[in-house]
């Protein structure tokens, strides 16, 4: 399940071509969803140079209903288990972390630094990507971007 939503933030960034500067721009899109387990805010940011998507930093932070909060420990392995395959790759890194309300996620994918092998594991396919496209991609699934 989580990494259903690390493919779909991964995907969503990859859209369309690059017509912008070489400047590096990041985009920066959050969503919260709420339902009977508790509230997940989704947190993406895409550094984008010249003509490709470079950096991505996907967060994800769960509240969890008092009545799911005893199983905090029993998910976490979870999640760190369905990405447990990229542990000593380069140039990506995750994390989580156990919180009073929840947990947190984090996964950082220098994509520069990442073969294309390991781009695969995660759905990357291609790097490029137009910022203003991407952002109303975004938009239109109910991200909330700056």
């Amino acid at each position: 399940c989580m990494k259903k939503y690390l493919t779909t933030a991964f995907l969503v960034v990859f859209v369309g071509l690059l017509t912008g500067c070489g400047k590096d721009k990041v985009l920066d899109c959050s969503m919260e969803s709420k339902n009977t387990t508790g509230t997940m805010t989704q947190s993406v940011k895409a550094t984008f140079k010249k003509k490709e998507v470079t950096k991505m930093d996907v967060s994800i932070d769960m509240k969890l209903e008092e009545t799911y909060l005893d199983y905090v420990d029993t998910i976490i392995p979870s999640v760190e288990n369905q990405f447990s395959n990229l542990d000593g790759k380069k140039g990506v890194s995750y994390s989580t972390e156990k919180t009073k309300e929840g947990f947190t996620f984090n996964l950082k994918a220098d994509l520069q630094k990442m073969s294309d092998d390991d781009k695969k594991e995660l759905n990357i396919v291609d790097t490029t990507g137009d910022y203003d496209a991407t952002k109303e991609y975004l938009e239109k699934q109910g991200y909330t971007c700056k």
